[in-house]
């Protein structure tokens, strides 16, 4: 029984990725999801890191692969000034490095 119903959730998300983010972006994300199942992760912990990397997407407004060592960091900072709790700011910063 799948109390969080993260099947729908995260096919979901993975269908209107390019609503969502740019086409560059989503096509990251969608082989980050690849390469997190690849390595074990469960599908909560893969539904965070997409959920996660979509408001990334959002908040820099370029694509991953044109982001600069300064736009990382101006992303950093804004979550580090953004009212979230410690764990949502780690989780957000692991969903960066990892992707």
């Amino acid at each position: 029984m799948d109390l969080h119903d993260v099947d729908r959730r995260l096919n979901r998300f993975l269908g209107s990725l390019e609503k969502c983010a740019s086409k560059e972006n989503a096509e990251h994300i969608r082989r980050f999801v690849d390469y997190c199942f690849s390595i074990g992760l469960s599908k909560l912990r893969v539904l965070k890191y997409v959920s996660m990397l979509v408001k990334i997407s959002r908040v820099m407004k370029k694509p991953f692969d044109h982001a600069s060592k300064e736009d990382i960091k101006r992303f950093v900072g804004w979550v580090e000034r953004g009212r979230f709790s410690p764990w949502t700011k780690q989780s957000y910063k692991v969903a960066l490095k990892n992707s």
